[in-house]
């Protein structure tokens, strides 16, 4: 796992273990979710890099370009622009990574928020969410890039 502003923290053996892990970006400013995340994440061999703000993952998708995250995970907060701005940079920088939105089913309901799963072709993930939805969106990515698909949640 890598997180944004402080140290690298990695686990080679979990990342050997599992041949069909996935690189993931987390954008997450909760602390509690971005660390069930990462444990549980890790766990199945998934290599994670993880940021608590919006800031530092913009300034540092160009160095994604060499190997792009397969599928991200951003928090959503209808309150804070930049959550909207970093969901539509990764969508134009990576067309084929599975961008997944979290939010709060309040947010899921509100015209910006539909717009924006509509122009980004993201799949909503409804907070508070079990772990086994993350891994269900995992494993659905999966099958939706094997059958070229760009999106879970495009349907064609």
């Amino acid at each position: 796992m890598t997180t944004g502003k402080v140290a690298q923290f990695r686990q080679p053996q979990a990342l050997q273990q599992v041949s069909n892990g996935k690189r993931i970006l987390v954008i997450e400013p909760s602390r509690p979710i971005r660390g069930i995340l990462a444990v549980y994440l890790q766990e199945a061999g998934h290599q994670l890099v993880m940021f608590e703000d919006y800031q530092t993952p913009a300034q540092r998708l160009p160095a994604f370009q060499a190997q792009p995250p397969e599928l991200a995970f951003v928090a959503l907060h209808t309150t804070r622009p930049e959550s909207f701005r970093i969901i539509e940079m990764l969508r134009r920088q990576f067309t084929q990574m599975t961008l997944i939105i979290m939010m709060a089913q309040e947010e899921s309901r509100k015209y910006a928020v539909q717009w924006l799963l509509y122009a980004t072709e993201a799949t909503p993930l409804l907070k508070p969410f079990h772990i086994k939805d993350v891994f269900c969106l995992i494993a659905a990515a999966g099958q939706a890039t094997s059958s070229g698909l760009r999106s879970i949640g495009r349907q064609e």
